[in-house]
């Protein structure tokens, strides 16, 4: 195993670093914030821990962020996005905990957002906004509270989207059905309620359709059998009634 080094600091021209896919330990010196003209930072899969310290806000024009599969704890960056030119944020597989940074609600350069399988808390109806470049947005298995915004909807370009095993409330709002590109959406295992509005039936790109286990209630309804591209639809443990579509 290797340590990262705190000595990194002195690489003050650095603008892509990638470590990822090794065996590095210990935690992320404070000397990373030196590096200010980083715009690439890669060091998923590795076994590093501890919190990030708070001098990373330092590190305005990152374009690309990907610590997945560590071992990091705390909160997370909250000036994350303060350069506003973040187009890959990969934060999956840790232990983060706490709100979504406020920061990331105007971040509108963002591509892509992979925060799954942490302790991440807080209401989601607050904290995030509109991204029209986003392609995926996974959130699955933190804490999550709040509703789902009707927001969503002028994510255009969005093709996958996961809020799955959280405690999201509320219902399912109509305006996801503005996503024609939209070829995963899984927001299985939470606490939404209501029916499954029949505008999802328009996004004919769907190949998996999961939202088992919640409360939703009412039929299924006949158009979704429009829905010629679908390999998984998981309906399961809800309160549906009526009868199977033709």
């Amino acid at each position: 195993m290797v340590q990262s080094p705190a000595s990194i600091g002195n690489l003050t021209k650095l603008e892509i670093l990638s470590l990822h896919e090794n065996q590095i330990s210990g935690s992320i010196p404070p000397s990373l914030g030196s590096l200010t003209n980083l715009t690439y930072l890669r060091l998923f899969n590795n076994q590093l821990s501890g919190s990030l310290p708070q001098e990373f806000n330092n590190i305005t024009n990152l374009k690309v962020l990907q610590l997945g599969y560590n071992s990091f704890s705390g909160h997370l960056p909250h000036d994350i996005c303060k350069g506003g030119v973040l187009h890959i944020l990969s934060l999956s597989n840790n232990y983060f905990e706490g709100p979504i940074p406020q920061s990331l609600k105007n971040c509108t350069s963002l591509v892509g957002v992979g925060l799954k399988q942490n302790q991440l808390s807080g209401d989601i109806s607050e904290n995030l906004g509109v991204y029209p470049h986003l392609s995926y947005f996974d959130l699955s298995f933190n804490n999550l509270s709040g509703k789902l915004s009707p927001n969503w909807g002028g994510c255009h370009n969005l093709s996958l989207l996961k809020i799955s095993s959280n405690k999201v409330t509320g219902s399912i709002p109509a305006e996801l059905g503005k996503l024609t590109r939209l070829q995963k959406l899984d927001l299985s295992s939470n606490y939404l309620s209501g029916e499954i509005p029949k505008d999802l039936s328009k996004l004919t790109n769907l190949y998996n359709l999961t939202l088992s286990n919640n409360q939703l209630v009412g039929e299924v309804y006949p158009e979704f059998g429009e829905l010629s591209n679908l390999e998984i639809l998981d309906l399961s443990a809800n309160q549906l009634r009526g009868r199977v579509p033709e």
